[in-house]
């Protein structure tokens, strides 16, 4: 990704770049995930491309309700030269975006997971307006109860806010 024809700004185009990358290194059966978004805080916009990851999570402003994102695309690696649709999404004074990644809907196994992507986003939404990202992950965190549950995969969540 440091590379000079890398185009950082264009997610489409990036995942495009990754796949032709990923394609010709990947052993076979083997392919990567991915959500790449680019913020324009000068435009109050998301633009973003994903390759076959969960329905990630955003509001586009602080009284707007939380939503799942497409996160349709084919994996990164499945084959030479496949495309990735560009999303926009507004993205105001108050937005966020919710990235994780499947031990946070997958824990503990399902059926008695904590979180799926429907209750996620109904969870999300039932905090308050205001609530900053850092109280996001603890709440998520603490309801998931990892002492008790443990996991069976990696976990990530981040929570983005523009303030």
């Amino acid at each position: 990704m440091q590379a000079e024809d890398f185009e950082k700004a264009h997610p489409d185009r990036a995942l495009n770049w990754l796949n032709n990358r990923l394609n010709s290194i990947l052993p076979m059966g083997r392919y990567a995930a991915m959500f790449y978004g680019v913020v324009d805080l000068k435009d109050n916009r998301l633009d973003y491309a994903c390759a076959a990851i969960l329905p990630q999570i955003c509001r586009s402003e602080t009284n707007q309700a939380f939503k799942g994102l497409d996160g349709s695309g084919l994996p990164l690696g499945f084959m030479k030269n496949a495309s990735y649709d560009l999303h926009s999404v507004p993205f105001n004074k108050g937005a966020m975006l919710i990235l994780y990644t499947d031990a946070l809907v997958e824990t503990p196994s399902p059926p008695h997971n904590v979180f799926s992507d429907t209750s996620l986003v109904e969870r999300l939404n039932d905090l308050p307006e205001n609530i900053r990202s850092e109280s996001i992950i603890a709440t998520l965190l603490q309801e998931l109860d990892l002492k008790r549950h443990g996991l069976n995969d990696d976990l990530t969540l981040i929570a983005l806010k523009v303030e």
